[in-house]
């Protein structure tokens, strides 16, 4: 009996460390993505992914930390025929001028960017750009509603 408990305790620990996305969700790495088709601008779209999990203040826009996760994005987008044609918002900003690029989902600065040409302009906020191959471009965080990107970390 007490093995079988054992078993049953490891079992529960090894699906809390390994984790699963919630529902309609796609997942990467250590991350899960949800792609909204609904537009909000900037801010209104990182409060809406704030809450999109229940009890969990895991999900932020997404912020984009790797060129292999930016690669995940940009195929999932282009595969998806409701997705290929429109930008995406990210959860970077130069919000804070001192502190300089970097991602409001981790609080981290930049250390990986795939900006478009002749980018970063004079936007503070970021979107993944369908013209431009879904690299990034500036643009003002109140601009026009866009889709956007949220990432769960598991």
């Amino acid at each position: 009996m007490k093995s079988l408990l054992l078993l049953f305790t490891l079992s529960l620990l090894c699906t809390e460390i390994s984790g699963s996305c919630p529902e309609n969700f796609v997942r990467f790495a250590n991350s899960c993505y949800y792609f909204i088709t609904s537009r909000l601008t900037w801010f209104d779209a990182d409060q809406y992914c704030t809450s999109l999990v229940p009890k969990s203040y895991n999900c932020h826009l997404a912020a984009i930390e790797s060129s292999a996760e930016q690669d995940f994005l940009k195929n999932h987008i282009l595969n998806n025929s409701e997705l290929r044609s429109h930008s995406f918002l990210t959860s970077g900003n130069n919000l804070d001028s001192k502190k300089g690029w970097s991602w409001s989902a981790t609080n981290r600065r930049f250390t990986y960017a795939n900006w478009g040409p002749s980018e970063p302009s004079s936007g503070k906020c970021v979107q993944m750009h369908k013209d431009d191959s879904f690299r990034w471009r500036s643009l003002d965080c109140e601009d026009e509603p866009k889709m956007f990107v949220c990432e769960y970390e598991i």
